[in-house]
């Protein structure tokens, strides 16, 4: 679709060139002239940029569309199913109103970090601070290790690193003893660019890692220390 676009934009702006040598034998200023070639291409792009919205606001119906009847099948009976779809409008920053609905019903089937954290996003969105805040205080005293270490790297993947980071260290706050939390939170301090802390981290993880662990590890250092 993307290439389709671009080579109708190239074919508009040839066709508009062509028509230069017309433009050339006015008796107008070449100011004048250049000034019309310039109003004619920002027409040109004005309406390849109206074709590309009104494209992709039809590509979102199609979507919420088909979430709507993929949550009046069996699949949609189930708690990840409306998460899913109001994951897909967080994401996309549209349709907040039903997306607190199909979280809502997510919630009410199997009420668990994950959704409860999409619901605190989606109220943050509406404005709704109050009641995001509480029940985002809520999700994390709640929260077991791997529920907070999953949503780190979703951080991670939304380049919120200073925010993962806050995550990873609570994480090892409340489990000292897991060493996969001071791997994940070794690799967000690697990524953030603290290679000192990054190394103190994984460290810490070889010294409590299983066995199977350890070398991958080491290799990890062995790459942060001798780059």
């Amino acid at each position: 679709m993307a290439h389709y676009r671009t080579s109708v934009l190239l074919l508009l702006i040839l066709l508009l060139t062509l028509s230069l040598p017309a433009c050339l034998t006015s008796s107008a200023p070449d100011s004048d002239i250049g000034a019309q070639i310039q109003d004619g291409i920002k027409a040109t792009l004005t309406r390849e940029a109206f074709l590309i919205s009104v494209n992709s606001a039809r590509e979102t119906e199609v979507v919420l569309n088909s979430l709507r009847e993929q949550l009046l099948s069996l699949p949609g009976f189930g708690w990840q199913g409306p998460m899913q779809a109001a994951q897909y409008c967080l994401d996309n920053e549209i349709n907040y109103e039903e997306a607190l609905k199909w979280i809502d019903q997510s919630i009410g089937r199997n009420s668990n970090f994950s959704n409860n954290i999409i619901k605190v996003e989606l109220l943050k969105r509406k404005g709704v601070t109050d009641e995001a805040s509480k029940m985002e205080k809520t999700a994390f005293e709640n929260a077991s290790e791997n529920e907070l270490n999953t949503y780190g790297y979703q951080l991670i993947n939304n380049n919120k690193i200073q925010e993962a980071l806050d995550v990873f260290k609570l994480n090892i706050e409340r489990h000292p003893d897991s060493w996969n939390a001071y791997d994940s939170y070794a690799e967000a301090l690697n990524i953030f660019g603290d290679t000192d802390q990054a190394i103190k981290n994984y460290e810490l993880a070889k010294s409590k890692a299983p066995d199977e662990q350890k070398e991958r590890i080491k290799q990890i250092l062995s790459s942060l220390q001798n780059p």
